[in-house]
């Protein structure tokens, strides 16, 4: 096997801990007879503690890997991370509590960001003109959201028929193995790239700034209803819609999986790059799957899914757009990644934060049942990505106007 293709697993075996870790975590706050608070809430106070770690890993510990090496900080962060899967397992802090699931969660996101830019450094290293940067990333896209699929799919159903802690150890074993796998393959080629062809001029996009600026403002709203809808789901769909774990597991893997399935054939299909009005049309599908997911009564799972499914693909078209614009630069890919990285980890903190919020002044005004409350999250996110739409359209405009026409490879820019 390739060396590439080892570290496109490996991105999906972590991005399985990931998702399968934080969803795991949530189904266990939110157990009724838990010793805290059973204020609504907990659960997505931790997803958004965790997005903080994430972004300030993503800004700080992303240029380590730079300076120090790709596979060290990779090896380290793998460590780390099986070290604290363990500690939750095997219960070597006691029985839970509330601050547990800060710590554990807080740790992961800080070392799980170093993995992911790490990664990406890794694979954006070098300019292959036999596979385009847009392949590459779909592949790497691809990678970690089946991770994610798989992640919420299994930790559903494991989680409802052998308890948590039979997740947490399945993840240090997870990584155990990635470490292993890291170990030889820094073994047998050090600090070798995976290519050596240097960057040329046409591998230098100047336009690529605008474009990244809109992928992130899309992504970083994109990523505010995505962590608000998902951290209130493990509960509103309990305590409104009658699921059990198992189902909300698979209904939010439905989301996932469509990301993974755009990732597929998002690269191979040219027509979005560098166009800007295509580039903010694609999101509206979010904002229509949102407002599914409003209006869906209560029990409609395969509404639920249908919503989730359409949420999914205009996220993972956003994802894309932020991450691909990002990456065409010539060199510091880490540091270029660990940016977009860390406008999700904020967007992903954001999201909880408000959606808290809201649900704390709805529940105060006695405007919804406790069951229903979590609408409000809904609420958030379709608010989030309709400012980011309009947002980008202005920025679009004024663009339009200030610049003059350029022709490139045929394309007309603005």
């Amino acid at each position: 096997m390739r060396r590439k293709y080892i570290y496109y697993l490996l991105t999906a075996a972590m991005s399985c801990a990931y998702m399968g870790g934080i969803l795991n975590t949530q189904f266990i706050i939110v157990m009724k007879g838990q010793p805290w608070s059973p204020v609504f809430g907990w659960e997505l106070i931790v997803a958004g503690w965790g997005a903080l770690l994430y972004a300030l890993g993503s800004l700080f510990l992303a240029p380590l890997s730079d300076r120090f090496g790709r596979l060290p900080c990779i090896a380290a962060a793998c460590a780390i991370m099986m070290a604290f899967q363990s500690i939750m397992g095997w219960h070597l802090l006691g029985q839970y509590r509330i601050w547990h699931f800060f710590l554990y969660w807080g740790v992961e996101c800080l070392f799980f960001a170093l993995f992911f830019t790490g990664v990406e450094g890794l694979m954006s290293d070098y300019q292959d003109h036999r596979m385009p940067l847009a392949r590459r990333l779909g592949l790497y896209c691809l990678s970690w959201a089946a991770g994610d699929t798989v992640g919420a799919f299994v930790t559903g159903y494991v989680k409802e028929a052998f308890g948590a802690e039979a997740m947490f150890r399945g993840f240090a074993v997870v990584m155990l193995v990635a470490l292993g796998v890291i170990g030889v393959d820094w073994l047998r080629h050090g600090h070798r790239r995976f290519g050596e062809r240097p960057v040329e001029v046409e591998d230098i996009h100047p336009e690529a700034s605008f474009h990244a600026r809109l992928g992130r403002i899309g992504i970083f709203f994109g990523c505010i209803a995505f962590s608000a809808v998902t951290a209130a789901f493990p509960r509103f769909g309990r305590d409104f819609h009658g699921l059990t774990e198992g189902v909300i597991g698979n209904i939010l893997s439905v989301n996932l999986f469509i990301c993974a399935f755009t990732f597929i054939w998002f690269p191979f299909w040219k027509r979005w790059q560098y166009n800007a009005e295509l580039q903010i049309i694609l999101q509206l599908a979010m904002v229509a799957g949102l407002l599914m997911l409003f209006v869906a009564p209560r029990g409609g799972v395969y509404l639920l899914r249908a919503a989730f499914m359409l949420f999914g693909f205009g996220w993972s078209a956003s994802y894309f757009f932020s991450i691909y614009y990002s990456l065409q630069v010539p060199a510091g890919h880490a540091r270029s990644g660990g940016f977009h990285e860390a406008v999700l980890g904020l967007g992903s903190l954001v999201g909880p934060v408000m959606a808290v919020g809201g649900m704390w002044a709805v529940g105060k005004a006695r405007l919804l049942t406790g069951a229903r409350i979590g609408v409000v999250a809904v609420i958030v996110a379709i608010a989030a990505v309709v400012f980011s739409i309009i947002l980008q359209a202005i920025l679009r405009k004024t663009k339009r106007r200030s610049s003059p026409v350029k022709c490139h490879a045929g394309r007309v820019f603005y």
